[in-house]
């Protein structure tokens, strides 16, 4: 049976063509970091004044709020590498979902496709019993 491997920047073209559940949108994914960002200051006006942007924006983007065409309040490209640049991120970290706090994305980028199999094969079954020890199930 053959597999196909991805490399983590292909991942999300990837789903997005065939449709896989779980990728999130670019808005999430800058959502998130916000929110990351957040606990790094005491207060929204904290970071809305090291961005050089409102407290009422920086809140927008915070809460989702509904604008009046009908969208959400959504960090755009431009204010992306804003926060990028003011808070000393390297470019296009707003951009990026990577859930793993201890492991760079560059060192995982070097490593050759055939062990990154084995590393998704590994990440499966753990995840997998995860979800029966939470069910209270045991993994055949």
């Amino acid at each position: 049976m053959r597999r196909l491997l991805l490399a983590p920047r292909e991942w999300t073209g990837f789903a997005r063509l065939y449709q896989i559940d779980g990728v999130k949108t670019i808005d999430e994914i800058r959502h998130g970091k916000l929110i990351e960002l957040l606990a790094d200051y005491p207060s929204i006006q904290s970071f809305a004044d090291a961005i050089g942007r409102s407290h009422s924006q920086v809140s927008q983007w915070k809460n989702r709020s509904k604008r009046q065409s009908g969208g959400v309040a959504s960090i755009d490209s431009d204010s992306a590498r804003l926060i990028e640049q003011c808070t000393n991120r390297p470019r296009g970290w707003m951009d990026t979902y990577w859930p793993f706090v201890s492991i760079d994305p560059d060192r995982l980028d070097k490593i050759p496709p055939q062990t990154l199999g084995l590393i998704e094969s590994a990440m499966v079954a753990e995840i997998k019993a995860h979800e029966a020890r939470a069910a209270n199930v045991k993994v055949a």
